[in-house]
């Protein structure tokens, strides 16, 4: 049975208890923000990672598009190397011809002239 007033060692039990269970609820209340904190973070963290996968995706696509466009473009480039060492060989080639050409007139341009005029 209960004695009243209750003890010293009974007033302070259910002071401890009391705080005890105020701290208890406190934590608890802790946690459930936390667990709500935690729920939102990996929403966060999802929703981040699909975006990635999403641009990585889109990246990939677009990096085999290019290989697919280099593929095209790599014969044309060979072609056209090819075709101005082609040309540089021919005004090379008429540059002599021309030199030549002109060094010969130059050199005979007196008997040219006599041949064309007469002596």
């Amino acid at each position: 049975m209960s004695q009243y007033p209750p003890s010293d060692a009974d007033v302070s039990t259910a002071q401890s208890l009391g705080r005890v269970e105020g701290t208890l609820g406190a934590m608890g209340a802790t946690l459930t923000a936390l667990a709500a904190t935690l729920e939102d973070d990996r929403k966060q963290t999802a929703d981040a990672r699909a975006v990635v996968h999403d641009t990585l995706s889109k990246m990939n696509a677009d990096i085999a598009k290019l290989r697919t466009d280099m593929d095209l473009v790599k014969p044309m480039t060979e072609k056209l190397q090819h075709w101005q060492a082609v040309g540089l060989g021919a005004i090379l080639t008429v540059g002599a011809i021309g030199t030549v050409i002109g060094t010969f007139l130059a050199y005979f341009k007196d008997k040219i002239l006599q041949v064309i005029w007469g002596p």
